[in-house]
């Protein structure tokens, strides 16, 4: 009846003094009677409460005991405990958790053997791959993302979906091990390929949720990621439905990537991309073309190499002028942008009186009716372009179509910069409204 039994779980001095003992096996954790050794009936009175109250116990100590002997990287415990049933995923959760890094992202290992790929103990990597088939595929996930090679070739040996783990193998722009997964069969889908190729440029996972690229920074080696997105690219990555899918160019605008921009270009990537195909361009939960990314990200050879290849330059006027950059700037305007009260709204709220001299000797109005430029000035926290605006005749008491004034604007900067400049200037901005004339709205009570 008893495929295995721990001695030193049979109970505590509790337990025991009621005539129960535990056991442990292949099918779960179950109590017994020392006195004949036969099965307690726990349909009857509190017998099962007892039993699960006990049962929750072994688990925990049988979990926690198996955890030290992975992280300890004692084979010989490991291959016990799965040998007698005391270890058995569907009846034994484990439950210790380690927190570990992810591509940058905190992530619980919830199973023995992620631990053990954490480890990196390729034995017992193959051990617990026998009786953890639910667990392979993030298991070699995560060998790929800790680089764990030895590990990951004994999961690609024992069952391990070479497929599943292509983004990961992108993100770690590990160009071998992409090689590796295609050897083994692994195969890219028409609605994976693009994600496959933001995760090389981005250098982190994509596909469970979505991804603000205001958490990229720019990359100190502009070609890294550039031998996995051509060979991703050699894979037919990027072949999908016209005008579907996310804008890789957002990436690598974002990322600073100038060599794999004019790759994409050169394979037909689109620098007008529609929104519907771009719900990726996304920086503090708004929306911007790749120019328009590029220039906020301050990535200026990006952001012209988009302009010659026909991104729409009025499209970001407004994302250049937060920018402050001016070769850029003017570079707009020759390509034919004319919607220079964009730009100034945007220097306005970024701070830039340069640039808002540019734009208004090229016809800005200070006083427009859409993107109000008191406003985003306020919005910014920028007591210069404030003055600047006023001293040129602006209206500080405008409102928009909608009522709001420059106090509803105030300190709500999505632009970096400006957001840093507004945790310390946002009361000073204040009071230089009110002093300037601006009305604040009454209060409820008032």
């Amino acid at each position: 009846m008893l495929n295995a039994i721990i001695p030193q779980l049979e109970g505590n001095e509790s337990y025991v003094s009621t005539g129960v003992a535990v056991q442990v096996d292949r099918n779960g954790c179950s109590l017994y009677r020392l006195s004949d050794r036969q099965g307690l009936d726990f349909a009857r009175g509190g017998w099962a409460y007892l039993k699960d109250a006990i049962c929750a116990d072994i688990d925990r100590v049988v979990g926690r005991r198996l955890y030290h002997a992975i992280k300890n990287k004692d084979l010989g415990t490991v291959q016990e405990y799965v040998r007698k049933g005391i270890f058995s995923p569907n009846n034994h959760p484990f439950v210790i958790g380690e927190s570990v890094s992810v591509f940058g992202e905190s992530r619980l290992l919830q199973s023995p053997l992620e631990v053990a790929v954490w480890v990196d103990e390729p034995d017992i990597v193959r051990v617990l791959a026998q009786v953890e088939p639910q667990s392979r595929n993030y298991a070699l996930v995560l060998a790929i993302a800790f680089r764990h090679q030895a590990s990951a070739d004994v999961l690609l040996e024992n069952g391990s979906d070479p497929t599943a783990a292509l983004e990961a193998a992108a993100a770690a722009d590990d160009a071998d091990r992409l090689r590796s997964l295609f050897d083994h069969g692994a195969a890219i889908s028409a609605e994976a390929g693009p994600n496959l190729l933001r995760a090389a440029i981005e250098g982190r996972l994509v596909t469970d949720l979505h991804r603000d690229l205001a958490n990229l920074t720019t990359n100190p080696d502009e070609s890294a990621a550039l031998g996995t997105v051509r060979l991703l690219i050699s894979r037919n990555a990027n072949q999908r439905p016209a005008e579907t899918g996310p804008s890789l160019l957002c990436s690598a605008a974002a990322r600073g990537e100038p060599q794999i921009t004019s790759l994409l270009l050169e394979k037909g990537e689109n620098p007008n991309p529609s929104r519907k195909a771009d719900w990726n361009c996304t920086l503090s939960s708004t929306y911007h073309t790749p120019l328009a990314i590029g220039a906020l990200a301050g990535n200026v050879q990006v952001a012209r190499l988009l302009l010659d290849a026909g991104a729409q330059p009025g499209a970001a006027f407004y994302e250049v002028g937060l920018s402050g950059d001016l070769p850029l700037l003017r570079q707009l305007i020759r390509r034919g942008a004319t919607n220079f009260n964009d730009g100034l709204a945007g220097a306005a709220e970024g701070g830039h009186l340069e640039a808002m001299q540019l734009l208004l000797a090229r016809g800005a109005n200070v006083n427009t009716a859409t993107r109000i430029p008191v406003m985003f000035a306020a919005r910014g926290c920028s007591i210069p372009a404030l003055r600047f605006l006023l001293q040129r005749g602006a209206r500080i008491g405008a409102k928009t179509v909608d009522g709001f004034t420059v106090f509803d604007y105030l300190g709500h900067s999505e632009y970096a910069p400006a957001r840093k400049l507004c945790r310390d200037q946002v009361q000073s901005t204040r009071e230089y409204l009110l002093r300037a004339g601006a009305q604040p709205k009454p209060t409820p009570s008032q």
